[in-house]
């Protein structure tokens, strides 16, 4: 069986088994109460649904896109910056689960608004958090929906007659012309991310809190399968991972042709610990014709390179022909391999010395860099000719370590799963499960994309590094297993996306609707705003990821440090410390907010005002070399603890309601079976 045909049949049974699990899950939404049913399953989920549900959640499209993504761009390194993502279930549920999942309860509260609203009896505190909740998914989302786009264009390009006759008859109707000037991005992106748009609000809006876990429960075994099954592959692509690992090291940066024609030369950069600079031209006309490329290779006294190819008359007519000249010249030259590995991706053709314009391949430096770097650096975040940036210092290396695991706990989207599971016992069994889920996906994928630096060259990767997973699932795997890994960061992105679509439908009806506008709204009105609501996002979030970011873990960890800098301290504080006041919650809310945003502000702004010719910075502002996540905490933590402090006491009927032990036989009790 042709081997792209295979891998769509295999995909395709994975969507049916979604929309199998979606149809089921409506027709026992059908004779439950809907909001309890819709929004939080009815409080019933066991061991296996609450670690798969919590699992697939956290293990986002960063997860499978923008985490390998980074892996790939810059290394082992990364490894530090993943690690404590691998101990965030222990501390999320060791930290909030039973004692949010009671007083949920005792609140009767189906939404993370619901529980702060109850506990410190502040509408407004509930408008709040809502509009939070909001904002930072509708932001998350733009990342999750290109991973999603990415993902399908990468299956479809595979499907016989795709790129050769759908593609051009899309663009031939011109009806994706107003999309695609949005864009920026190719047909084949806007198309995918359209498919994803549209297969993910469908089911999500139909099947409802009960279908996104029970697809939660299939995904994450898809993931989990789909990145233990690709190790094997990958290792023997390129012989080991000690092999791979030792051949990375030693690789000088790659030449990659064609950074632009003009007088008559084509300039190559590389980047290596010292400068470098590869050139070639014409022989002169009136000097002597040669029959062969001579290289010439110097070094200045401040330890820069130039690499110069002198190439004979009337070879450089063939598009292509003078990149391929220069390549096989310094190839052949012992003394200029030294500083970089000459090398074609035969993509397209590239500019001959007559021709204009660059070749788009080149136009990011990440194709130019030394393989010592990937093993032994910290990263870097601007290259070119000359040092950069450091992606990773020993600094921020302890930064992320706590910003992961403390950050992980303040989100709602998980949060919301601690207030669904039955009892103690399945508390307990799900950290452990989960705990060791997270291991053997997250430690396997920095072995892999590491490694597919020797399988996949950076300029194969037109659509950018965001699209390594399912260009490695393809290119190593057999036909029976690649559209199982394929689906893998697919299943990852949807299991993410289906719960924050939730989370905002959950908000917006729950507490913006039915809260303070209209508490007397019938069922049937509850589930046409539901969905409606869940309809309009999806449109929005469809929108604004037509240009989406460079990177899509960018987007992830600031929306992750935003929610745990606005929503940590108030719930933590809320259920475990009886002073705890509602301006002490106001204050929390409101100074972890406002101050993850503002050092946030570039990764939001820097995109949008380049696009106005404005020249500004695109990454966070990190006070003192630490990560806006713990300036964020500080205040939240810092302000709600002040403000409690100088307020009045909060009422002692709160104080009972959320404090006193419950009668053992109460309806009260949130854990009757593990007491």
């Amino acid at each position: 069986m042709n081997h792209e045909i295979a891998t769509g049949l295999v995909f395709l049974g994975y969507m049916v088994g979604v929309f199998g699990l979606a149809i089921l899950s409506n027709r026992l939404l059908q004779s439950k109460s809907f909001l309890a049913e819709y929004f939080l399953g009815s409080r019933g989920l066991g061991v296996w649904a609450l670690a798969f549900t919590f699992a697939a959640t956290s293990a986002s499209g960063g997860s499978f896109t923008g985490y390998p993504s980074l892996v790939y761009t810059y290394g082992w390194v990364v490894a530090l910056w993943i690690a404590s993502y691998m101990i965030v279930p222990p501390v999320t549920m060791g930290l909030l689960g039973k004692r949010l999942n009671q007083v949920a309860r005792r609140a009767g509260a189906i939404t993370i608004p619901d529980v702060i609203r109850e506990r410190f009896a502040s509408p407004g505190l509930g408008l709040l958090a809502s509009g939070v909740i909001v904002f930072f998914t509708l932001t998350n989302l733009i990342a999750q929906f290109k991973a999603g786009g990415i993902i399908l264009n990468v299956l479809l390009e595979g499907t016989p007659g795709y790129r050769d006759s759908i593609v051009p008859w899309v663009e031939g109707t011109g009806m994706l012309s107003p999309l695609l000037a949005i864009s920026g991005t190719d047909t084949g992106y806007v198309i995918g991310l359209l498919l994803f748009s549209f297969t993910v609000v469908v089911y999500t809006a139909y099947g409802g809190f009960r279908a996104v876990v029970w697809t939660d429960v299939m995904q994450g075994i898809v993931m989990g399968v789909g990145v233990l099954l690709l190790i094997p592959f990958t290792m023997a692509a390129v012989g080991g991972l000690g092999t791979a690992t030792r051949e990375i090291a030693e690789r000088p940066p790659r030449l990659v042709v064609g950074l632009a024609a003009r007088d008559n030369a084509i300039e190559y950069r590389g980047l290596t610990p010292a400068d470098v600079m590869v050139e070639h031209r014409l022989a002169p006309a009136e000097g002597p014709e040669i029959d062969a490329p001579a290289v010439d290779v110097a070094e200045d006294d401040q330890g820069r390179v130039r690499v110069s190819v002198t190439l004979p008359r009337g070879r450089g007519d063939e598009p292509g022909a003078t990149a391929r000249q220069v390549v096989e010249a310094v190839g052949a030259s012992p003394e200029a391999s030294r500083w970089v590995v000459a090398e074609v991706p035969i993509l397209e053709s590239y500019p001959g010395l007559a021709g204009a314009g660059t070749a788009p391949l080149t136009e990011d430096p990440n194709h130019l860099r030394p393989g010592s770097d990937l093993v032994f650096g910290p990263g870097l975040k601007q290259r070119g000719r000359g040092a950069g940036d450091p992606f990773h210092p020993i600094g921020m290396a302890i930064s992320f370590f706590f910003m992961w695991a403390i950050s992980g706990a303040g989100q709602p989207g998980t949060m919301v799963r601690l207030m669904a599971f039955k009892d103690s016992k399945t508390l307990r069994y799900a950290l452990f499960t989960v705990t060791i889920y997270f291991g053997c996906i997250y430690l396997p994928i920095i072995f892999l994309f590491t490694a597919a630096q020797q399988v996949i060259h950076p300029a194969e990767l037109t659509a950018g590094s965001d699209q390594i997973m399912p260009q490695l699932a393809s290119r190593v795997a057999p036909w029976w297993l690649a559209g199982i890994l394929i689906a893998a960061p697919f299943a990852a992105v949807m299991s993410t996306v289906d719960s924050f679509l939730l989370l905002i439908s959950s908000a917006v009806v729950r507490d913006i609707v039915q809260r303070s506008i209209n508490p007397d709204l019938s069922e049937k009105s509850v589930k046409v705003i539901s969905y409606t609501t869940t309809a309009v996002s999806g449109v929005l979030v469809t929108l604004m990821a037509l240009n989406p970011p460079r990177f899509l873990q960018d987007f992830i960890v600031m929306t992750g440090a935003g929610f745990a800098a606005t929503f940590l301290a108030p719930i933590a504080l809320g259920i475990y410390w009886k002073r705890m006041t509602r301006l002490g919650a106001w204050l929390a809310m409101l100074g972890g907010f406002l101050a993850t945003v503002v050092l946030f502000a570039p990764v939001m702004l820097g995109r949008p005002l380049a696009a106005i010719g404005v020249s500004w910075r695109t990454e966070e502002i990190n006070l003192f070399g630490l990560h806006p996540l713990l300036w964020g905490l500080v205040a939240s933590f810092g302000l709600g603890i002040l403000g409690s402090l100088v307020g009045p006491r909060p009422p002692e009927a709160l104080i009972r309601r959320y404090f006193s032990r419950p009668e053992r036989a109460g309806l009260d009790d949130a854990m009757p079976s593990g007491r």
